[in-house]
């Protein structure tokens, strides 16, 4: 059933917060690799809380020579406002992947709606199902978004998760965001598929904010702040590669209060960014926060431009060249891995 609906609905009212739902629908409509925790009767209705935790996570079945890659992020990852399953920026990687080397990847979506980086914001993904799915299994990459839900604030309408303590031009001592940012990467250090060897790891800048208040969210924080300090807090990190720019993918530049509307996007609207937030395919509505089919596949497009320029145009067509069926001992395996983990070893020494 949940693979039959479109995504945008059930997240729309998970963000929003003000609707019930029903538990299969819960468990399942935009979080495409968990499964119901438990049973529910189906005259039942869960909260947001319930629904976001009632589910259970899990890599996607591959076989033990695939690249496993884990996506973490918030709703912007699982999909929020697109039209299917489908069209989810992970599920658009798998398929650009399989085009080039077919079976040699396998993307699991560890999105969580609302979820923040921030311990101490409203919705931690580390007390997420999608949390727990990623420590419990073995990674090769992991590519990390988190921050659109740690910029609300009360300000603007949202929960008071932005702590209005980060500087670009000052330490990121002070910046509680920099420092959750740290701490999870050094928890991704540890699941990597090689022993003692972290996986490839990527940080992302979140995609711009349209439109004044949207999500409760500081625009200011999303559109001038993270596109200079993730940079920052990725360099301080060394070992970690990006980051991945989203932000100036989707339309976002140094310019935005002269080039996006004043009223937000809406079909019709300005070519960039509002052809990939707006468009007319299969949305429910647009919320100036997540993209449209179109914006998901520009997302998905910077990812794998990414991973090809680490090693090179060849490396993902390389993929295949893993011959042997014991991982740790592999002697030919993908050289954007086993590459990028040898530097990361040291790097961390």
């Amino acid at each position: 059933m949940a693979r039959q609906h479109s995504i945008a609905t059930a997240l729309l009212l998970c963000i929003a917060l003000a609707h019930s739902l029903a538990p299969e629908e819960a468990a399942l409509l935009g979080h495409p690799d968990c499964v119901p925790a438990s049973t529910v009767s189906s005259s039942d209705t869960l909260s947001f809380v319930e629904a976001v935790t009632n589910i259970r996570c899990q890599q996607r079945a591959a076989n033990t020579q695939s690249i496993k890659v884990a996506c973490v992020g918030d709703s912007i990852t699982a999909g929020g406002h697109a039209s299917g399953v489908e069209a989810t920026y992970p599920s658009q990687l798998q398929r650009m992947l399989d085009a080039r080397s077919p079976g040699a990847y396998e993307v699991t979506n560890l999105g969580a709606s609302g979820a923040t980086l921030q311990r101490g914001g409203d919705s931690p993904y580390w007390q997420r199902p999608q949390f727990k799915a990623l420590l419990q299994h073995k990674w090769d990459i992991v590519i990390i978004m988190l921050g659109t839900n740690d910029a609300k604030d009360a300000g603007d309408g949202g929960p008071p998760n932005w702590q209005h303590d980060c500087a670009t031009a000052g330490s990121l001592v002070e910046c509680v965001f920099a420092q959750e940012y740290k701490a999870l990467i050094e928890v991704v250090r540890t699941v990597g598929s090689t022993p003692h060897l972290p996986p490839v790891i990527y940080t992302m800048i979140p995609p711009p904010l349209v439109q004044l208040g949207a999500i409760g969210a500081n625009q200011t924080v999303i559109n001038d702040l993270y596109p200079t300090l993730v940079p920052l807090i990725t360099e301080s990190l060394k070992s970690v590669r990006g980051p991945i720019d989203i932000f100036s993918a989707l339309g976002g530049s140094p310019h935005w209060r002269k080039q996006f509307p004043a009223d937000g996007c809406g079909p019709g609207g300005p070519e960039k960014p509002c052809e990939w937030y707006c468009s007319d395919e299969g949305l429910t509505g647009c919320d100036q926060c997540h993209p449209a089919d179109s914006g998901y596949t520009r997302m998905a497009q910077a990812v794998l431009d990414a991973l090809e320029a680490a090693q090179g145009a060849g490396s993902i067509a390389d993929s295949k060249a893993r011959t042997t069926s014991t991982r740790g001992t592999a002697t030919s395996v993908l050289s954007l891995v086993d590459g990028e983990q040898s530097a990361n070893a040291r790097a961390i020494r």
